[in-house]
């Protein structure tokens, strides 16, 4: 992985952790920043703006939940077996979110927001239902 491609991935770990705890909204590109200790510009030159970086957030966090509960839990004998893997990991993983932080919970937490997040927009709707659609297309030829 190039120089780059690390920083990337490392902006976007911290953003992960920072949105579990303060919501996607609570999310700026000065605080990544300041955590990060870098300029905001090289932080802003990663992705962007601010919506874009959240958009991120919200795909990354789709990509370890798939790593964390989905994918594992295919190695499992199809049928009941399989969904009460499925269903473990599910469950183990929100109990380490409610302690750790999560960025579906942090933002049940605001009662109100400046402006809607990518998360409540159309465009995350469609995101997710096309996503769950293509990736249930690739893998139901193996179950």
């Amino acid at each position: 992985m190039r120089k780059g491609e690390q920083t990337r991935a490392a902006i976007l770990d911290a953003a992960l952790d920072l949105a579990s705890r303060y919501g996607l909204e609570g999310l700026t590109i000065g605080l990544l920043a300041e955590r990060m200790q870098m300029s905001k510009s090289g932080v802003f030159a990663h992705f962007g703006s601010r919506e874009d970086l959240q958009v991120e957030v919200v795909r990354e966090y789709h990509r370890r939940f798939e790593d964390e509960v989905f994918f594992p839990s295919l190695r499992e004998g199809r049928g009941l077996p399989r969904l009460r893997a499925m269903m473990n990991r599910w469950m183990e993983k929100r109990i380490q979110e409610v302690t750790t932080g999560c960025i579906i919970l942090a933002a049940q937490r605001s009662t109100t927001t400046a402006r809607p997040v990518p998360c409540g927009s159309n465009w995350y709707k469609r995101e997710h239902v096309a996503r769950g659609a293509r990736f249930a297309s690739r893998r139901t030829k193996g179950i």
